[in-house]
Order: structure tokens, then C-alpha cells, then sequence
């Protein structure tokens, strides 16, 4: 595996499409160094490289995401897209469904609806992290890359527990 061609290319993405150039420009000079000290050096499969990349890293991605609010999803799907748009409709059993929409204003600056976009995934993406992966590939906005997701994307609604079931609860380990 060329390491060197793999990550000199992906610099070559960050600095040309990344969200916040600042910060493209920050991971760049960081992969140039750590590619310079032969920190990619032991990488034989791509999972390996990609470990050593993001090595004490903060990474941006639905890969270890295990849920979160609709409405946060459509905020984040609003700054991928160019218009509101339909993202999904959920149906209670007892009522009528509720409709969410990305927003047609948000704060700060959009990525916007037509640069390239790659969701990283994986067996512990689930719930609210599954939906706008779901959504935007959907919408044919973003290419959804890795594993096979968790399979939970669905809306909880707390219930009130008695004491006693609390209690055993923790007995159990859970």
C-alpha cells in the first residue's frame, strides 16, 4: 500500500473542499509532518492507516455517534443543503406523523448542497447518526462509506420508572 499517495492525496481534498479552510489548512501541515516522520510508515491496510490518522484525533463522523434529536439532525442536514428540504415524516401510533425539515437559514456558513460529501460509518453508528447518513443518501447529497450501522434509527420517547425497577436495574449490570 502507497501511504504516501494516500495521504498526500487527502490533503489534497481537505485543503480543496473542507468545510472550514482554517482548519483544512491546520490537518494539512499536521498529515505533511506526521507523513514527514513516518508516523503512517507501519500502516499495511487501509484500516490501519486510517487508525494512525486519526490517532488521538478529534474526528468529525458518525462512526462512534450513538443518537441525538431529529431536530438536531435536521439543523446539521441544513448545512449541507441548499433549501429546506423534506428529511422525514414520523408517525406516532396515537397521532399524526410529524414532519422534519432541514432549515433554509443557518448559522455561520453553510458547506452548501454541492460539494462532495463522505459519511464515515460503522457497527456503532446508530440511531440519530444513522438518520442523516440515511437521509442525505437519500437525497443524493452524500456518499455514505465503512461499515454496516447499527440498525436503531428510531425515535425513543422516555417512560418514568418505578424505584424497584431502577434498583434491579443496576443489580442486573445494566
Amino acid at each position: 500500500m502507497d501511504t504516501t499517495s494516500i495521504v498526500t492525496r487527502t490533503r489534497a481534498l481537505l485543503v480543496e473542499h473542507y468545510v472550514f479552510p482554517d482548519v483544512a489548512a491546520r490537518l494539512d501541515a499536521l498529515l505533511a509532518d506526521r507523513l514527514a516522520a513516518g508516523a503512517y510508515d507501519t500502516a499495511a491496510t487501509p484500516e490501519e492507516l486510517g487508525r494512525l490518522v486519526t490517532a488521538g484525533r478529534s474526528t468529525a463522523t458518525g462512526r462512534e455517534n450513538v443518537g441525538g434529536a431529529p431536530e438536531t439532525v435536521a439543523l446539521v442536514c441544513g448545512y449541507l443543503l441548499d433549501e429546506p428540504t423534506h428529511l422525514n415524516t414520523m408517525h406516532d401510533r396515537d397521532g399524526p406523523g410529524r414532519r422534519f425539515w432541514s432549515p433554509g437559514h443557518v448559522a455561520g456558513t453553510p458547506f452548501g448542497g454541492t460539494r462532495p460529501v463522505y459519511v464515515p460509518t460503522a457497527g456503532r453508528t446508530f440511531s440519530g447518526a444513522e438518520e442523516p447518513a440515511y437521509d442525505l443518501q437519500q437525497l443524493g447529497r452524500v456518499v455514505v462509506v465503512g461499515g454496516r450501522t447499527g440498525g436503531g434509527e428510531r425515535p425513543r420517547r422516555a417512560s418514568p420508572c418505578t424505584r424497584t425497577w431502577r434498583r434491579r436495574s443496576r443489580r442486573a449490570g445494566r
